[in-house]
């Protein structure tokens, strides 16, 4: 993971060539291209574009032909484009310069073919725009003049402005190749919900992206919500069992979860031959020395049973994925702190010869569950190419801040072991007393959820990139047109539960701060 790089300055634009437009055949193969010898004047503006395509009007045009474009048709030819302004109708419009659609929205569900152009006027269209025709060559322009201005249609006119499309969700167009030119595409900062990302342009292509001459912003991401308190309590120990006549207690065992539990050590038998009282034991052979198992002295005395140990939790290894989510974009969520390990079982009483039997020790404590860990921060991302040769020219790319990893949440307390019996020593022959139980160990507390990131362009599976006619391998921290936000920083290590006098509460992770990259070329989950 990379962060901590400062917003750059904008220079001048960003130019990632299609590798196909480097040979000089780009993405639309009857426009002219993007980059390489045959390439026009490219000038940054306020958002219309560079130089006015011809538009001798579209009167007469057979409403079939308004719509669907024909493979050879030019993106930028007004006959063949479907015209797009907020003075037009929905209703009554046919997308020609004189009848044109209100939203984009209708405008796409109306047109047909596998080749679609879109001309927008300079104004704001307050609308998500999702387009998904994974068969079709999609290129929408704006920066043209609206109806009822002193330059209808017209590009490049004073006054003109730009065109800005403007939603509180994702842009995302699945089609074979897209062309944005000429728009200012905006998507406002996350809702307050957990860990939502704030993404501008999410293009899903096969044969390409291209952006010319465009501002495309992503707001704010939303932080991550911190892990779920631990609402379970741990269970306390089992007491010890006295004998009946000359058997020994019976082994008290607590289950503390799948294959997890602590046993307190049986008691001895009095069969006319001393016996030792069984030792207590836990599932797991790391909870300590087992406790002391009674014994014959003499042939009249015994000894009690020792208490089992205190139970204890190991702290997390490593750290969380740094890999965001491949569909939300969301950071890494915390991991949940290790459980403590039971408190180990007393040792039972031993016996001397000929004497009733001794008690069973008492079962540890459970352990406490670990905290849960906090969950990542949404991320903030100006432009997702997933597919396809890029191609970014004279675009600004401006990402908001990424949101803040939850909190881990706190681990759950360790209970106390059961009690043994307590018979007391007698210097004839009565029977010894029995061991307590370990303390379990409280849980660690959970992992604090990663930062979200803050990039301009995340790249992904991309068949070629190429910045400044140099092919980009790797990601970049900064580059010309890019400005950068904050990266989420990561969530608060969950305190850890108790377990016992001695016990020392082990703490979580703190989550990682976030990514902060201009160009971010990666593999993500």
């Amino acid at each position: 993971m990379v962060r901590g790089a400062r917003p750059s300055v904008t220079v001048r634009g960003i130019v990632v060539g299609l590798a196909a437009a480097i040979a000089g055949c780009p993405v639309f193969p009857d426009d002219r291209c993007v980059n390489g010898p045959c390439a026009g004047a490219v000038t940054a503006g306020d958002g219309g574009p560079a130089s006015a395509p011809s538009d001798d009007g579209d009167a007469g045009i057979a409403p079939d032909a308004r719509v669907d474009a024909s493979a050879s048709a030019r993106d930028d030819d007004p006959l063949l484009a479907l015209h797009v302004a907020p003075q037009g109708s929905d209703a009554t419009g046919t997308g020609t310069r004189e009848s044109p659609f209100r939203t984009i929205a209708r405008a796409l569900a109306m047109a047909s073919g596998d080749e679609v152009s879109l001309h927008l006027c300079a104004a704001r269209f307050d609308e998500t725009v999702v387009h998904v025709e994974s068969t079709r060559r999609l290129a929408i322009t704006g920066g043209y003049g609206c109806p009822g201005s002193s330059a209808p249609w017209a590009v490049g006119a004073a006054g003109t402005g730009e065109t800005r499309i403007v939603s509180s969700e994702t842009h995302r167009f699945d089609v074979r190749a897209l062309r944005l030119r000429s728009l200012r595409i905006e998507v406002t900062s996350a809702a307050a919900t957990s860990g939502a990302s704030s993404v501008a342009v999410d293009a899903r292509t096969s044969a390409g992206t291209e952006v010319a001459r465009a501002v495309l912003v992503a707001g704010d991401a939303a932080a991550g919500a911190p892990g779920d308190a631990n609402m379970g309590a741990a269970a306390v120990g089992l007491d010890g069992r006295a004998a009946i006549g000359t058997t020994g207690g019976t082994a008290p065992e607590l289950s503390c979860g799948a294959n997890v539990f602590t046993r307190g050590g049986a008691g001895g038998s009095g069969s006319g031959t001393a016996t030792r009282g069984g030792s207590g034991a836990t599932s797991s052979g790391s909870a300590g020395n087992a406790g002391s198992s009674g014994d014959d002295v003499t042939s009249r005395d015994c000894s009690a049973g020792g208490r089992g140990p205190d139970g204890h939790t190991a702290p997390l290894a490593g750290d969380a994925s740094d890999e965001l989510d491949a569909l939300s974009f969301v950071a890494a969520h915390g991991r949940q702190g290790n459980d403590g390990a039971p408190g180990q079982g007393g040792g039972g009483g031993g016996t001397a010869l000929a004497r009733d039997g001794a008690p069973s020790g008492a079962s540890g404590g459970c352990g406490g569950a670990g905290g849960a860990g906090g969950r990542g921060g949404g991320s903030s991302v100006a432009l997702v190419v997933r597919g396809g040769d890029v191609a970014l020219t004279d675009t600004e790319l401006r990402s908001g801040s990424g949101g803040a990893g939850g909190a881990g949440a706190r681990g759950a307390n360790g209970a106390a072991g059961g009690r043994g019996v307590r018979l007391g020593e007698t210097a004839t022959a009565g029977p010894c007393s029995s061991g307590d139980g370990g303390f379990g160990a409280g849980g660690a507390g959970g992992e604090g959820g990663h930062g979200g990131a803050s990039i301009g362009a995340l790249v992904l599976a991309a068949s070629r990139v190429v910045v400044n006619g140099d092919t980009i391998t790797s990601s970049r921290d900064s580059a010309p047109s890019v400005t950068l936000g904050r990266a989420g920083t990561g969530g608060a290590a969950g305190l850890g539960g108790s377990g016992g006098a001695a016990f020392t509460p082990v703490a979580g992770r703190v989550g990682k701060d976030g990514l902060r990259q201009a160009i971010r070329i990666v593999t993500i989950r």
